[in-house]
């Protein structure tokens, strides 16, 4: 996967080159590092190492994606008096202003990245390996990723749920806030999911929908269209869940079961709905008569039903509420297909369910 140096990584500017000046204040060979602002990532450890003989040597780690230690090298040059720019084969230019013994980064035009992030494009003397680069939110080597991960731009900010430790939100530059996941009813729209936490500076609310979303710094797309809300800010994004168990979290439609055909005709409240929160481990969701909830269990092959729903009492005609009880009991395999989720047992689908949106 390749991923997107917010503002920097740059198309061409029509300028003339001033070969014959140096930059003021640099003495070469001269090395600058540190953290840069990333769309898709923790941040970006950067370093740029410049030569008297005006070639350039950079390297860049993905924190949070990789380890992995990116090379790039090229010529460089006198923009005008005071920038300073590198030339590259693949992303065209990128923009660079020695000031106070720092290299600043400028944004595609050569100018000032101003805004509350400004001060994250800042390069120091030093070397990769002396930054301190932040993990994940909530991911490490040992844990694996966070079960859902979401990101937006403009503020750029990143989302971490993890559902047994909680929502970490960060944005860039400004905060971090975390705080225990708690599912928040949405009757009237089971399409969306919603999380709520309470946090140091103040409630942080998430709400996840299916929708396939696009991020507009780098195109890149994604299942799930975010709102994250945070003192009377919204902010906007893309995510995605980072693991075959996490995809089951949300609301379900029964499309087919053994026994029903499927047939809508005569429903009281349409198709039979189950919602599963992965958070608490509590399912719940109707009949399309009764409302019920109960427990489950999952791994990342098995989804366990101990049976024992809890329902509500209303009298109710045919036999699809029976069955639909009948079969959320036991243990199944389950496999995700796109939008689609099947119980299997003994290798044959005993309930197929399609996501709700």
């Amino acid at each position: 996967m390749r991923y997107i140096l917010i503002f920097v990584l740059l198309g061409s500017i029509s300028c003339s080159e001033h070969r014959g000046n140096m930059p003021a204040g640099i003495q070469f060979p001269a090395t600058y590092a540190g953290m840069v602002p990333c769309a898709d990532c923790v941040g970006i450890k950067y370093e740029l190492t410049l030569e008297v003989n005006k070639t350039f040597t950079e390297k860049m780690v993905y924190a949070g994606k990789s380890d992995e230690v990116l090379h790039q090298s090229g010529k460089w040059f006198m923009l005008n008096d005071s920038v300073l720019a590198l030339q590259k084969d693949q992303e065209g230019m990128r923009y660079f202003m020695a000031e106070g013994g720092n290299l600043i980064m400028l944004d595609r035009q050569a100018k000032r990245i101003t805004g509350n992030t400004a001060g994250l494009y800042v390069l120091r003397p030093g070397h990769l390996g002396g930054l301190k680069a932040p993990e994940s939110l909530i991911s490490s080597k040992e844990s694996g990723l966070a079960d859902f991960q979401a990101s937006g731009n403009e503020p750029f900010w990143n989302l971490e749920i993890d559902f047994a430790r909680g929502m970490w939100f960060r944005q860039m530059g400004e905060m971090e806030v975390k705080g225990s996941a708690k599912m928040i009813p949405a009757d009237a729209d089971p399409g969306t999911i919603r999380y709520q936490a309470e946090t140091t500076s103040g409630t942080l609310e998430v709400q996840l929908r299916h929708i396939d979303c696009t991020d507009n710094s780098n195109g890149q797309s994604f299942p799930i269209t975010v709102e994250v809300l945070l003192n009377g800010k919204i902010y906007s994004g893309c995510g995605q869940y980072n693991n075959h168990r996490a995809r089951t979290n949300g609301s379900w439609e029964l499309l087919s079961m053994d026994g029903w055909d499927g047939a809508t005709e005569g429903l009281h409240k349409g198709r039979p709905m189950l919602l599963l929160d992965l958070a608490t481990g509590v399912m719940s969701g109707h009949t399309s008569c009764n409302q019920f909830s109960g427990g489950f269990t999952i791994t990342d092959t098995v989804i366990s039903f101990p049976g024992n729903l809890a329902m509500t009492k209303m009298a109710c005609p045919g036999t699809l509420e029976q069955l639909t009880v009948q079969q959320l009991q036991g243990d199944y395999t389950y496999v995700m297909r796109d939008r689609q989720l099947e119980l299997l047992r003994d290798g044959l689908v005993v309930m197929t369910f399609v996501r709700y949106q």
